[in-house]
């Protein structure tokens, strides 16, 4: 999976460097040269909405011979968070819709992990779906809340125990899914980094500053549109969702 963050210019911001965009497109063909199962990511915000969220992008990746294309929704977070670029409600509503009308007839598959089948709201790590590891191996909840307790051994084979004994992440779920069935770190930054102060959490990156930008961060829109719920019509990832993606008990 190769993140696309916009086109040429929105590439080039976001990643700090010049024709990252062409050199992207000459990676996917790399990939689909060499017979690969391609993915696309995109971390879509309000600079790179109207490139990202249409028709037309959706093809161009399909002819350049991607299978999936998983859309992410952008978290302020880091040194340079730049909330100003975070999606409002209706932007979130809109992304959601656009998702769901396109799964009908796509060319590829459009993957996202923040509704169920209903269209009800749900977050990953709360329903511990999933959890994420660092390249130092340290086990976080999700890739932007960079801080954490325990860390995976050499081969790994501590993982399993990790997800299923941690009490740092079994408390985040909880956590987690009695704030909102949205991002806890997109709409209570303040509660999160109480917590994690409270329980000594590492940072995991190379700034060592994580927590500290945790504080300053201010509440934006998440994705939880409460009773307004847009639900799947693709009959297949309706079902796919409703079998996997029903919450593990984490809302009750």
């Amino acid at each position: 999976m190769i993140s696309i963050e916009g086109l040429e210019e929105e590439s080039d911001a976001r990643r700090g460097r010049n024709n990252v965009y062409a050199r992207t497109l000459q990676g996917l063909r790399a990939c689909r040269k060499a017979r690969l199962i391609i993915g696309a990511a995109a971390s879509i915000c309000k600079s790179n909405y109207h490139d990202l969220v249409n028709r037309e992008y959706i093809e161009l990746l399909a002819k350049e011979g991607v299978h999936y294309l998983w859309y992410y929704i952008y978290r302020p977070v880091g040194a340079d968070p730049r909330p100003e670029n975070a999606l409002d409600k209706d932007q979130i509503r809109s992304l959601r819709e656009f998702i769901v009308e396109q799964r009908k007839d796509a060319p590829l598959q459009i993957i996202d992990v923040y509704w169920d089948d209903e269209g009800k709201a749900l977050c990953p790590g709360a329903m511990g779906m999933s959890h994420h590891i660092s390249p130092s191996g340290a086990v976080e909840f999700c890739p932007p809340l960079q801080m954490a307790k325990e860390y995976i051994n050499e081969d790994g084979s501590n993982l399993v125990e990790i997800f299923e004994n941690s009490r740092f992440l079994a408390d985040l779920r909880k956590l987690t899914a009695a704030d909102s069935r949205g991002c806890i770190l997109m709409e209570n930054p303040e509660r999160l980094a109480r917590f994690l102060e409270e329980q000594q959490a590492v940072d995991t990156t190379s700034r060592g500053t994580v927590l500290e930008e945790y504080k300053k961060m201010k509440p934006v829109a998440g994705h939880d549109m409460k009773d307004e719920k847009i639900p799947e019509k693709n009959s297949f990832f309706k079902l796919l969702k409703k079998k996997y993606f029903f919450g593990f008990g984490a809302y009750g």
